[in-house]
């Protein structure tokens, strides 16, 4: 009984207080959302952009229907490439660009020379 009363004691010692209510973080202002949004389209318009941008000091010919004719011999061709990677030699070397479309297209469109050329059978009908 003697610890009961001591417990007794020693729990009346402490006293009640109300709770609080649990306080928010400061919501982030809209303006700041929208800040941080717009920094981000802007970086990404840039970045476009400057992937985007024209080579000017590759030299373009005047008109397309001598752009084969410009073409050097020397030129290096490599073999079928992807769609980025003609992207970027595009960008970075118009010639020899212009050397693989036209390496390329030999090797696709039917040639116009020779016996078995899509000339001479067309020419015969």
């Amino acid at each position: 009984m003697r610890n009961d009363d001591e417990l007794e004691k020693y729990l009346s010692e402490f006293r009640l207080r109300a709770v609080r209510p649990l306080e928010r973080p400061p919501a982030t202002s809209a303006s700041r959302t929208r800040l941080a949004v717009a920094a981000v389209v802007l970086l990404c318009a840039g970045i476009g952009l400057w992937y985007a941008r024209p080579d000017r000091d590759a030299v373009r010919p005047a008109s397309p229907a001598l752009a084969f004719e410009t073409v050097p011999a020397t030129a290096q061709v490599t073999a079928t490439m992807n769609a980025f990677a003609l992207t970027r030699l595009a960008l970075e070397d118009d010639g020899r660009f212009r050397a693989q479309m036209a390496a390329e297209s030999r090797m696709v469109l039917p040639t116009l020379h020779g016996e078995q050329s899509m000339l001479r059978v067309l020419a015969k009908d």
